[in-house]
C-alpha cells in the first residue's frame, strides 16, 4: 500500500503517537489526486476516526473520490454521510465560483485593479476545481478604492462584518465569505518586506505572477504555521505549486527573498513533505515533528498552538519557559496601547482612565460571558510543552 509515516513520531526526549488512520487518510488523498483505486483499510483502524480526521482538515469531500472506488466501503450510514460532504463541496464550489465571477465583474466595471493569491487561484492547479475547498474569497485592492469596493459588496447584498481602513469582510447568502485586504499580510512586516507592493508590477510576465503566486503561499503556510498551525490542505496545495510552477518561478529571487525571513529551511521541508505526501515517490518524510504537528493542527490550527506561539515570542525565543509564561499573562492582563485604544476608543483622550479599564477587563474575564474561554486559555498556558516548534 506504501502508507508513508511511522506512528510513533519523535520530537526531542518526548514521543507522541500520531494514529494510524492519518497515514491512511494520506494515502486516500494520494489515490484521489491521481485516479487510483486504494487498497483496503487495514485491519483495526476506525473509518469514523479517518472521517473525522478528513473533516478537521476540510479535504473528506477529495477523500471520497477514493473512498467510493474501496471493495469494502465503510458502513452505509458513514458512507452516506461521507457523500453528502462531496455533494456540499460541489454544491459550495459552484456557488463561491458564480460571486467570485460576480465580484471580479463588478471590479472590472469600475477600473478596480485586484489581485487573487489564495484559494481562487489554488483551486485553477487541482484536477478540478471542487477537489481544493475554501472558506471565504480573498481579494486584494489598492487601499484608495477600498471605499468603493464596500459599496460594491453592498450593492451586491452582502453584508459588511469587518470595514477597517485595510481590509473590509462581507457575507451573504448562501454562506459566502468575502475578504478584500489592501496588502499581501497585515501586521507581518517582514513577509509584507519581501513581497513588496501588491500592485508595483502594472503587466506582469507570466514568470512573475508564478513567482508571487509561490513566494505568497510560502510566507502565507508559515504564518499560519508559526502562528497556530497549519493542516493538510495546506500541503497539497505546496505539491501543486511545485508540480504546475517549479519550472517557470523564479527561484533565485524566492530562494533570496525566504532566506531574508529565516524560511528557506521551511519551505525546503514544506515541499519535500508535500512530494512525500502526494507523489508516493518517497516513504519518509523529512520532518516527521512536522507532520504529527500538520496533522493535530487542523485545518486553520488550534488555540493550543496558538496560545503556545504567543508564549514563546513574549520569551523572545523558541521554547515555553516559565518566564516566558509570565511575560504572557502578564500582556494578557495588561495589553498594550493598540489593543486597550481598539477595544475602547475612549482612551485615545483620556489616557488616564488606563488602569480602570485595564481592571475593568481583568473583572469581565473572570466573570462575563466568555469567562470559559478565559479558564481554557489559562489551563493551556499552564500545561504549555517546553518543546521547541518542529
Amino acid at each position: 500500500m506504501g502508507l508513508i509515516f511511522p506512528t510513533m513520531i519523535g520530537t526531542d526526549n518526548n514521543t507522541s503517537c500520531v494514529a494510524e488512520e492519518y497515514r491512511y487518510l494520506i494515502y486516500l488523498l494520494r489515490c484521489a489526486i491521481h485516479g487510483q483505486s486504494p487498497e483496503d483499510i487495514p485491519e483495526g483502524l476506525s473509518f469514523g476516526k479517518v472521517y473525522e480526521y478528513a473533516m478537521d482538515h476540510d479535504v473528506a469531500n477529495l477523500a471520497f473520490y477514493a473512498v467510493e472506488k474501496l471493495k469494502h466501503k465503510p458502513d452505509k450510514e458513514l458512507y452516506d454521510l461521507w457523500k453528502l460532504r462531496q455533494d456540499l463541496a460541489l454544491v459550495r464550489d459552484m456557488n463561491q465560483s458564480f460571486a467570485r465571477e460576480e465580484i471580479a465583474d463588478a471590479l472590472s466595471q469600475r477600473n478596480i485593479p485586484v489581485k487573487e493569491l489564495q484559494g481562487t487561484v489554488l483551486k485553477k492547479l487541482y484536477p478540478s476545481s471542487e477537489y481544493r475547498t475554501m472558506s471565504d474569497l480573498d481579494f486584494i485592492v489598492e487601499k484608495s478604492r477600498l471605499e468603493e469596493c464596500a459599496a460594491i459588496l453592498k450593492e451586491l447584498g452582502y453584508r459588511l462584518k469587518k470595514q477597517g481602513d485595510y481590509e473590509i469582510d462581507g457575507v451573504r447568502k448562501p454562506d459566502i465569505f468575502v475578504e478584500i485586504h489592501t496588502d499581501y499580510f497585515s501586521g507581518i512586516s517582514d513577509y509584507a518586506r519581501v513581497m513588496g507592493t501588491p500592485f508595483a508590477v502594472s503587466d506582469p510576465t507570466d514568470a512573475q505572477q508564478a513567482t508571487e503566486l509561490y513566494l505568497y503561499n510560502i510566507l502565507h503556510t508559515a504564518k499560519h504555521y508559526y502562528t497556530s498551525g497549519c493542516g493538510i490542505r495546506r500541503i497539497l496545495d505546496m505539491y501543486y505549486l511545485d508540480l504546475r510552477y517549479g519550472d517557470r518561478i523564479q527561484r533565485e529571487y524566492i530562494d533570496k527573498a525566504l532566506d531574508e525571513v529565516g524560511l528557506s529551511d521551511f519551505a525546503g521541508d514544506l515541499s519535500e513533505l508535500a512530494r512525500a505526501w502526494f507523489s508516493g515517490i518517497q516513504e519518509n518524510g523529512p520532518n516527521d515533528p512536522m507532520s504529527a504537528y500538520i496533522f493535530t493542527s487542523g485545518l486553520h490550527g488550534n488555540r493550543k498552538n496558538y496560545i503556545e506561539g504567543k508564549i514563546r515570542h513574549s520569551g523572545k525565543e523558541e521554547k515555553v519557559s516559565l518566564g516566558a509564561k509570565t511575560a504572557y499573562i502578564f500582556r494578557r492582563l495588561f495589553p498594550g496601547k493598540a489593543t486597550m485604544t481598539r477595544k475602547f476608543p475612549v482612551l485615545k483622550k483620556w489616557w488616564i482612565l488606563y488602569p480602570f479599564f485595564w481592571i475593568y477587563r481583568i473583572i469581565r474575564m473572570i466573570f462575563g460571558k466568555n469567562r470559559e474561554n478565559s479558564v481554557l486559555d489559562l489551563k493551556l498556558i499552564l500545561r504549555a510543552e517546553k518543546n521547541e516548534r518542529p
